[in-house]
């Protein structure tokens, strides 16, 4: 059977290409044109209104207290807030946060568009708004136009067939030179274990760069993908227990031995080979809001899922290290069942491997929704069976104990070595 390591560490894939952070852009030429076309954007998520409210948002607060808190702010009755919000609009979310600039977040929404207003108490105001039907958000920064996300810019990537079976071939054979030496691919090890992934600043066909936009990344950015410490995604094993049961059998006590042995199951999942990916490069001093949107996720979860892989906010509220924000994520793997069995003929008691199966399955990343909510709950799920998988322990088992009796009835004794799990 073939070999069944790999892939079971982090994959982490690069991007060249994000946004640039406004205080280090280069100033544009102030021509008539382009300070139309500044205040026409900013003319879409004016701040005035928030503005004059900021103090008096503040008394609301400071005069009340939190329904609960999180690890990264206290949660506040969204009652008290609606005066803060246009009529007709469903507040999701007030938040206050005390590290860095005191600020508190008003997250709502109206119709298809979702808004965020950050009030700092320095005076300042970011507001985030995305419209959920054309996937574009924008940013009024106290009256300065802020970054931008538009999921038609989302990089996609994926594997042909004949890539995936190629890479599958090689980490078979362990040539990992010769993966490492693939196009847009690089391989790591996370305890001994082989890791495949897309290369840092990979291209497309053409030699096009795959970038967000014309705008340079400051720093390779860090990759993010959402709910990263999932049981499903982080269930990755080889040879792992899963079965075991004694049983008598008659044919060793026909060949003189006491008859009794133990047939045990063992489960692999590993051999992760990314399929495909959809993402965006933002760089660095990209406000935590504009993540919020581009995942359409609230801020805890944001927070949450950037700081498993070490990008935390800063005291302004922005990310620390360019990041590439993944929203759509697919991995094929590995998944094998085997049984052994204590063998007294050979072996000393020692286990044999008597059966496998192996078959690959498909790991995605899946999202809840509805009209209401929009899509939610992002997690892991088997979207492809593995075949191997869906046998039962039990059956294993007892084919292995067939297996084992038939060999001894033809043989006399176990005549196919010990085998190696896990292969």
């Amino acid at each position: 059977m073939f070999a069944k390591t790999v892939v079971s560490g982090l994959i982490i894939i690069s991007i060249l290409g994000s946004q640039l952070a406004l205080a280090s852009a280069p100033l544009p030429v102030a021509t008539e044109s382009n300070l139309e076309k500044e205040e026409d954007a900013l003319n879409k998520i004016k701040i005035n209104k928030e503005k004059q409210q900021l103090d008096e948002l503040f008394k609301v607060v400071l005069n009340n207290s939190p329904v609960s808190e999180d690890e990264f702010s206290k949660i506040y009755d969204n009652a008290l807030f609606k005066s803060f919000v246009p009529e007709n609009s469903k507040v999701n979310q007030v938040l206050f946060m005390e590290d860095g600039i005191k600020s508190i977040m008003i997250d709502y929404e109206e119709g298809n568009i979702r808004t965020i207003v950050t009030y700092y108490d320095d005076g300042t105001v970011r507001k985030t708004v995305s419209d959920t039907t054309t996937g574009i958000a924008e940013e009024n920064f106290n009256n300065v136009k802020g970054d931008y996300y538009d999921k038609k810019e989302d990089i996609n990537k994926e594997r042909t067939e004949e890539e995936l079976k190629k890479i599958d071939k090689l980490l078979e054979e362990e040539k990992f030179a010769e993966i490492e030496a693939l196009p847009d691919t690089t391989i790591d090890f996370v305890n001994d274990i082989p890791t495949v992934s897309f290369e840092n600043g990979a291209i497309e066909s053409g030699n096009t760069p795959l970038s967000r936009s014309t705008r340079a990344v400051a720093a390779t950015p860090v990759l993010v993908y959402p709910a990263p410490s999932h049981e499903t995604f982080q269930r990755r094993y080889t040879a792992k227990q899963v079965y075991g049961t004694s049983f008598v059998s008659q044919k060793l006590k026909d060949l003189g031995y006491s008859g009794n042995s133990h047939v045990r199951v063992f489960e692999t999942v590993n051999a992760f080979n990314q399929v495909k990916m959809k993402s965006q490069v933002f760089n660095a001093d990209t406000s935590i809001s504009l993540i919020m949107a581009a995942w359409d996720v609230a801020r805890a979860t944001a927070l949450g899922w950037l700081g498993w892989f070490g990008v935390v906010k800063t005291l302004n509220d922005t990310i620390n290290k360019a990041a590439e924000i993944v929203r759509e994520n697919e991995y094929e793997f590995q998944g094998g069942k085997e049984a052994t069995v204590e063998d007294p003929t050979k072996h000393s008691n020692k286990q044999v491997e008597v059966v496998q199966y192996w078959d690959k399955g498909l790991m995605t990343l899946i999202w809840d929704y509805d009209s209401v909510k929009g899509y939610n709950n992002a997690r892991w799920g088997h979207s492809a069976r593995s075949s191997a998988l869906d046998m039962s322990n039990v059956t294993v088992g007892s084919n292995a104990v067939n297996i084992y009796n038939s060999n001894l009835a033809s043989r006399g004794y176990w005549s196919h070595g010990l085998g190696q799990l896990g292969y």
